[in-house]
């Protein structure tokens, strides 16, 4: 358990030994770490002290614990966050960019990684957001730190070697389905001990030096393997450089980008976790469960059974026509999505299936028809696709990185 403490009369490096000190006397505290520059402290252990310990500890030291007021401006900072994060999704659903282009630019690059950062969060937020509530007692300084050094030298290094090879990495889809749906479920699971449903210790990652927790170091490092749609659609532009050091530096740029956001998302992660009060920490435990919640049906291997479900259950879409023998169906590209106009199809009747777009964002072109293991590129105005669905069941139409998906469901 970790707490996060506001102390007032501290002014040098000495103050914070003396203050180290003086918690560490206090039974319940296993570890702390002393800020007087910001006049807090974070103080760690299975069962923490009560106020009144903690304050007769520091005066005693010659200092005051401040108890912390209710966070009327932190909750309406949230809202505001809120609406920014919606308005940047709407922003992104009608971005076009093209990867490539020939044309693209660094301050392109720019412009897209500051427009696909907040939407970015959707898919790595949560991961930035645990790395902020960690049983580690490092301040949140350093785990930002930690966790954005990372992510930047891992982005980087993939653009270096993109460029280098010049070839697109080829990762099983199993493996990123599988990482997205783990930690979807690490989310829940720190939402759930956040709320102290469950009292388990969260382990620690100590590398390269004894008593260092390197676990934000890794996480970002691992960031680059995530099946994101905007990191994938920059590595596309590093590897049309056909230059390490030009490629390099594209992955270099959107990775500083993408940076204030997810800085911010870490931030709040810390910020909740440092509130004191029930309601405050559970509404920060409920924030971080759906967040994971998310990150987990995002997975295909999630996903697919309920969309399915969904499908089965409650869709009122009817049947696809049949005109001329076949049954149409249309699959419009659109802001990143996928559109059928009639999913449902008969089993034995032939299909006639056709392509349309106005919008086509991160890695939605081409898309793979996996039931007939065939690659369509909407964007050349493909002719249509005919086949016969010979058994019921679903059939997968995905994009090229395993990300964005959708269904024929046959009947």
């Amino acid at each position: 358990m970790e707490r996060k403490l506001h102390i007032s009369g501290m002014s040098c490096s000495s103050c914070e030994i003396k203050v180290k000190q003086a918690l560490l006397k206090v039974e319940g505290v296993s570890a702390a770490q002393v800020s007087y520059s910001e006049g807090t402290a974070f103080i760690k252990g299975k069962n923490l002290p009560s106020d009144a310990k903690l304050k007769s500890a520091l005066e005693n030291a010659g200092y005051k614990f401040e108890k912390e007021k209710f966070p009327w401006g932190f909750l309406g900072l949230l809202s505001g966050v809120v609406v920014v994060f919606i308005a940047a999704q709407t922003l992104y659903g009608s971005l076009y960019f093209d990867p490539t282009s020939s044309s693209i630019t660094l301050g392109l690059v720019v412009v897209y990684g500051l427009v696909s950062s907040l939407h970015c969060i959707g898919m790595c937020g949560g991961i930035a957001f645990g790395t902020s509530i960690s049983s580690s007692v490092l301040l949140p300084g350093k785990r930002v730190r930690q966790y954005q050094s990372g992510r930047i030298l891992s982005y980087t290094l993939s653009g270096l070697l993109l460029g280098m090879l010049g070839r697109v990495f080829t990762i099983n889809p199993l493996f990123t389905n599988a990482l997205l749906l783990i930690a979807g479920m690490w989310m829940i699971f720190l939402a759930l001990n956040m709320a102290k449903v469950i009292r388990i210790r969260l382990p620690e990652l100590n590398l390269f030096k004894k008593n260092i927790d390197r676990a934000p170091f890794v996480v970002g490092l691992l960031n680059a393997l995530m099946p994101c749609g905007s990191l994938q659609t920059m590595q596309i532009v590093a590897l049309g450089t056909a230059n390490p050091f030009y490629g390099a530096s594209v992955m270099f740029v959107f990775a500083l980008t993408t940076a204030p956001a997810l800085i911010g998302i870490q931030w709040l992660g810390a910020r909740m976790n440092a509130l004191n009060g029930r309601r405050i920490q559970l509404a920060a435990a409920l924030l971080v469960a759906l967040m994971g919640l998310q990150m987990t049906l995002r997975s295909p291997l999630i996903a697919a059974p309920v969309n399915a479900f969904m499908e089965t259950v409650f869709s009122q879409k009817a049947n696809a026509p049949i005109i001329d023998g076949y049954q149409v169906v249309n699959l419009h590209l659109k802001n990143g999505t996928y559109i059928v106009d009639y999913p449902r199809i008969k089993v034995g009747v032939p299909v006639k299936l056709s392509f349309s777009w106005e919008g086509i964002v991160g890695c939605t072109n081409p898309l793979e028809l996996t039931f007939l293991n065939k690659t369509i590129d909407v964007k050349s105005n493909p002719q249509p696709v005919i086949f016969t669905p010979d058994k019921k069941g679903n059939l997968e139409i995905v994009c090229w990185m395993h990300m964005v998906r959708t269904y024929l469901y046959v009947q």
